[in-house]
């Protein structure tokens, strides 16, 4: 991800959730939001971490998988795909539990990880920046996704879901 704070304009995101987590990609990585209707949903191939849309198949990531806590809170089935463009340019996908949301995002607000934070916990190393922004029900905590991270991460063994239906 290119630095976040190169000059003082708002910039959007996709914020879509994940578990109790509300996570965000740069507007310009996102190439599609899909809705994935559960008669489309391919377990064999969504356990092997691959998702088929048309004739393509494509790497399709569970952010869920990187959460212990999230196989009491994740839907059984999520109902959306963010299709973005990988740092080699090649599509894939990341599951949301809900709904994506266009925000805009100062880059005052954003506040970088610091190195120790990303090796403390299996999540922590798939996020950037985190902001803290106000919703109607107080504050709200939106993790920026770093693409090239979650794509290289391996699923930690610990956390890892049984397979969705």
């Amino acid at each position: 991800m290119t630095s976040l704070n190169q000059n003082s304009a708002r910039r959007k995101f996709i914020a879509f959730p994940v578990a109790d987590h509300s996570l965000a990609l740069p507007l310009e990585s996102v190439l599609r939001v899909l809705r994935h209707a559960p008669e489309n949903h391919d377990d064999e191939l969504s356990r092997m971490g691959l998702l088929q849309i048309g004739r393509h198949v494509i790497r399709a990531l569970d952010l869920n998988q990187w959460l212990p806590d999230a196989a009491t809170s994740a839907p059984a089935f999520q109902p959306f795909v963010i299709i973005v463009r990988s740092p080699q340019q090649e599509p894939f996908g990341i599951w949301a539990d809900g709904l994506p949301d266009l925000v805009e995002l100062s880059p005052d607000i954003l506040r970088s990880l610091p190195p120790s934070v990303n090796a403390s916990s299996n999540f922590l190393e798939l996020i950037s920046h985190t902001a803290v922004i106000p919703h109607e029900a107080g504050n709200k905590t939106i993790f920026l996704l770093n693409i090239a991270r979650a794509l290289n991460a391996r699923v930690p063994e610990v956390a890892a879901l049984p397979p969705r239906v």
